[in-house]
């Protein structure tokens, strides 16, 4: 007789700051250098959809210099979720489908990279991913409506491999920002969704 498979349920998760309670009271989160360093008077701005009855959002950072990765923190309170199912911004309603690292590298005065770093919950698997990665504002937060990723790959610029000892990410999702890096004071307009299916147990 061959086993029944155990059910499974799918569902998208979109990236916003952890909270403490069961909402997204935060709006932004430290931005450190890819070996780590605090970089001080500057932030990862989270901007939420506005749409009430779904969640999630785009964050925005200072580009950085030219030779350096700015990423988000990749331990503590701080890191980053994906939450599946969790609408109007209530953990309570989802499921936390991974933890993420986003990070901005400047290979030179023109050229950008934006990077989504996944680590996958116990019991989920990643189906799909869409990166968002501009200097433009992001005006639709329809996943369909992000450009591909533009490849996978092993570890992020200018940070230790793997990315850093305290996160060991499932995949690295990598993409050229789109628009035009400002030479000095330019911006970096950053989105992550994830498809992702989680596993149940059967029923007894």
């Amino acid at each position: 007789m061959l086993a029944k498979p155990h059910p499974s349920s799918r569902g998208a998760a979109n990236l916003s700051p952890n909270a403490d309670g069961t909402t997204y009271s935060g709006t932004t989160v430290p931005v450190y250098t890819g070996r780590g360093s605090l970089v001080s008077s500057t932030s990862w701005q989270w901007y939420p959809v506005p749409d009430s009855a779904k969640w999630g959002g785009f964050f925005k950072v200072a580009m950085p210099p030219v030779g350096t990765t700015y990423t988000t923190p990749m331990s503590g309170a701080n890191v980053l979720i994906g939450c599946a199912g969790c609408a109007q911004n209530n953990k309570t309603k989802g499921y936390v489908a991974a933890s993420v690292e986003l990070a901005v590298y400047r290979l030179n005065a023109a050229t950008a990279i934006g990077y989504c770093a996944v680590r996958m919950s116990s019991g989920v698997d990643l189906l799909e991913e869409h990166l968002y990665a501009s200097t433009a504002v992001l005006t639709d937060s329809a996943p369909g409506s992000f450009k591909p990723e533009d490849g996978i790959t092993t570890s992020i610029p200018g940070a230790p491999t793997p990315a850093n000892a305290a996160f060991t990410p499932t995949a690295i999702f990598s993409q050229g920002l789109t628009g035009t890096c400002d030479s000095s004071t330019g911006v970096a307009y950053l989105a992550c969704h994830l498809s992702v299916e989680k596993c149940t147990a059967p029923a007894a």
